[in-house]
Parts: structure tokens; C-alpha cells; sequence
């Protein structure tokens, strides 16, 4: 089996019209929001091994604080595709993850893990939108990445930091 964990950088700040999107850091909510998921994450004992992180400034320090929580080392790598690809990139990123890691993160941007959830589960994303430091967990049934695409997952859970 596989496990696939989604997050969505938490909520970044506007306050400065100056700078890129690239560089936008994130607004006092996401700094309460990602922790609150880093908590979840190692109250219930969903560790990934590998995390791969959008070189965006906010889904870094989104990074930084879910990590502060979850109390175990994680190997973390920072792929600049992340903040400009589309859900099928996203999938050909997850496609070529080494099979001895069996709980892959992505943290990265809407719409596209909206769209991979929606591609991986064979279904409509099944809330309102997929909010900001919101995670998606799936499930699959495979022993090897490159079948990701032969196989649908089971959205095991989707949690905001408002329902923690």
C-alpha cells in the first residue's frame, strides 16, 4: 500500500503589492493554521518519509511549521516544478518516487491538488474548495508508484485547520 498526503500551503498575505507571487509570505492565519495540521499529523501517526515542498516562500514556511510538530526526521526535498506544474506533472513527480518510500507529502498549490485528488480518486473533490493548509490523505492499493495512474484511490481523509 501507498499513502499519498496533499497539503495546501497555509493562507499567505497580500500585504505587499511589491513582491512576486513566488516570494508571498505567509498572513498571521497560516502561521496559527500549519501547525494545527503538523499536530494532526503526528497525533494520529501520519508521518511521510519523504516530503517534496513548492519552492514558494509561504508552502516553505508552511513546511517549517507543520515540521516543527511532527517530531521525526523527514527527508525533505524542494522542487521548483511544483509551483508551476499541473496536476498531471504533479503525477509523473509522485510516478517516480522511489518504492521504498510508502508515505509520500507534496505540499504545494490550488488548483492543482484539487485537481490530483480529483484524478487520483476517480471522483469530484468533495468539499467546497480545498482550503488553505487543507490535507488530503489517499490510499492506494499498489506496491509501486508508476501504478499510481492503474489504480483509483480511497480519499481517506480531508482535514482544515477549522475542523481541528
Amino acid at each position: 500500500m501507498k499513502r499519498l498526503i496533499l497539503l495546501r500551503h497555509a493562507k499567505s498575505s497580500w500585504d505587499n503589492p511589491g513582491l512576486t507571487d513566488h516570494d508571498r509570505p505567509l498572513a498571521k492565519r497560516g502561521i496559527l493554521d500549519a501547525p494545527k495540521i503538523g499536530k494532526f499529523l503526528e497525533s494520529n501517526n501520519i508521518i511521510p518519509e519523504l516530503i517534496i515542498c513548492s519552492t514558494a516562500l509561504r508552502a516553505k514556511e508552511t513546511l517549517n511549521l507543520v515540521y516543527n510538530e511532527i517530531k521525526k526526521n523527514v527527508k525533505i526535498i524542494f522542487n521548483e516544478s511544483i509551483y508551476n506544474s499541473n496536476s498531471n506533472e504533479l503525477v509523473n513527480l509522485i510516478s517516480g518516487t522511489d518504492n521504498d518510500i510508502t508515505k509520500l507529502m507534496i505540499i504545494g498549490h490550488n488548483p492543482d491538488l484539487e485537481y490530483l485528488v480529483e484524478i487520483l480518486t476517480d471522483k469530484d473533490f468533495p468539499y467546497t474548495k480545498y482550503s488553505t493548509a487543507g490535507l488530503a490523505i489517499i490510499d492506494f492499493s499498489i506496491d509501486n508508484w508508476l501504478s499510481i495512474t492503474d489504480t483509483v484511490g480511497n480519499l481517506k481523509i480531508y482535514k482544515t485547520p477549522k475542523m481541528l
